[in-house]
């Protein structure tokens, strides 16, 4: 039989969990602001304020690496790279 995990051991556990989903969550409003969504329909929909949005779309382009530091410059990169895959494949078929 295992032994019952510790309660700091539980708390470590939640915390990590709860960390995991607010990376996701970050991740998710990012991937939405790349893909053109507004801003304040991201908000409603995760029922948060629209300051929120910009400062948790700020940590998800601060964790990601490019050589140009500024924040909107990573946002058009990401949006160009995204409109870029979407062409491709109809590029490489002739239309």
């Amino acid at each position: 039989m295992t032994p019952m995990p510790s309660l700091r051991q539980q708390q470590r556990a939640k915390s990590k969990a709860r960390l995991a989903e607010r990376t996701q969550r970050r991740e998710d409003m990012l991937e939405e602001v790349v893909s053109g969504v507004e801003r304040g329909v991201i908000a409603a929909r995760y029922k948060v304020s629209l300051k929120t949005v910009y400062r948790e779309v700020n940590r998800a382009l601060d964790q990601r690496r490019l050589d140009a530091p500024d924040r909107y410059v990573r946002l058009q990169v990401e949006r160009l790279t995204r409109a870029l895959q979407t062409i491709d494949r109809p590029v490489e078929e002739g239309h």
